[in-house]
């Protein structure tokens, strides 16, 4: 035994060593300690009160004296402040946590005498799973070197208490960096221990993203923009009661520019026409590449574009080709046309100019 209250009286501390017979006295932290029992390799003593923290053990025989520095800790009396949880079912398994002053290194809390799992443990705090146990209030007590402390019923076991679900968030894991526009994977681990879990489901920034109704429980993610985002699952049980996950925060860095269409050629480097008439109509053959969205076709006349709003317009034809129409209303002259091609990422990319004469 290496700790004990302030108040003395811990009982049964065993001092290992070598030439130990006939020992005289022993002090922890300078007070004399009661020797109840002594061989050449082992003293053992009831403690006296002491100060709160680590205290030398002296041992002193006839051949000298043997110290311990810091071998002894009196630890101060634990309290419980309050209980988070105060209700839960028959079963067990509630998750508690308890609040109070000198709760560290707790050796043992109890629930109706019954041992709880300890699941975390501060100075001030004790998170437990609690055993199974039989209706109604009973005492939780914790149990610290410096002694213990009762919260007299303060946890209730009721038949229709429900315990809420469990769950975490296993994948992907926190800090990963995805690409925009590809497949994330989201997996999460949920169960409940006094019931089903209904459904779980999957948020990115706060937005719902998949549902999973089945174990093993995921959903696929595709997020369209960068940016940081927060994940999370809420698991339901069959009651309704609902728990969410811990969060995971991930990285989307935007997608890769595809490259823009090629425009290989015109099919003729320069076409003469006659002044049209009314319901003429013009065909310019290009060839594109396929992730080439809209075509748009622009008339410069000396260098300077025309306005085509009601004159003229475009359409793409299946074989790649632009179809003008409208030509009746251009002076003869001599056009330079220049394709645009937009592309689905929105990029705009320009071509060489087909020179057209209007006579």
């Amino acid at each position: 035994t290496t700790c004990g209250p302030v108040a003395g009286g811990t009982a049964g501390v065993v001092i290992n060593g070598t030439n130990l017979s006939a020992v005289t006295a022993v002090t922890i932290g300078g007070a004399a300690a009661t020797i109840t029992g002594n061989t050449a390799t082992t003293v053992t003593v009831t403690t006296p009160a002491g100060t709160a923290g680590a205290q030398d053990v002296v041992v002193t025989t006839c051949g000298g004296s043997a110290a311990g520095v810091g071998a002894f800790t009196y630890t101060a009396a634990p309290a419980i402040t309050a209980l988070g949880t105060t209700v839960g079912p028959l079963s067990g398994w509630t998750p508690v946590r308890i609040t109070g002053t000198n709760l560290a290194n707790a050796i043992a809390v109890t629930i109706g005498g019954a041992a709880a799992t300890v699941t975390g443990n501060t100075a001030t705090t004790v998170t437990i799973m609690t055993p199974s146990g039989t209706a109604g209030a009973w005492d939780v007590v914790v149990t610290t070197c410096g002694g213990a402390a009762t919260e007299t019923n303060g946890f209730t076991y009721d038949p229709a208490a429900n315990n809420p679900p469990a769950v975490s968030l296993t994948g992907p894991a926190d800090g990963s960096t995805f690409v925009a526009q590809t497949t994330v994977s989201l997996t999460a681990s949920a169960y409940d221990s006094n019931g089903t879990i209904s459904k779980v489901e999957f948020y990115a920034g706060g937005v719902l993203v998949g549902t999973a109704t089945t174990a093993p429980y995921a959903a696929s993610w595709n997020p369209g923009v960068p940016g940081t985002y927060v994940l999370t699952a809420k698991a339901y049980d069959d009651v309704a009661a609902v728990t969410t996950s811990a969060t995971v925060s991930v990285t989307v860095t935007p997608a890769p520019v595809a490259p823009g269409p090629a425009l290989r050629r015109f099919a003729d480097p320069v076409v003469a026409y006659p002044n049209p008439v009314a319901g003429n109509v013009m065909n310019v053959a290009l060839n594109l590449d396929a992730d080439a969205e809209v075509v748009h076709v622009v008339a410069y006349n000396s260098a300077m574009q025309l306005s085509y709003d009601g004159e003229w317009r475009n359409v793409t034809l299946a074989d790649g080709g632009v179809q003008i129409k409208g030509m009746n209303a251009w002076a003869p002259g001599v056009y330079l046309l220049r394709a645009r091609a937009t592309l689905v990422s929105g990029e705009v990319q320009g071509f060489p100019v087909l020179k057209v004469v209007v006579k």
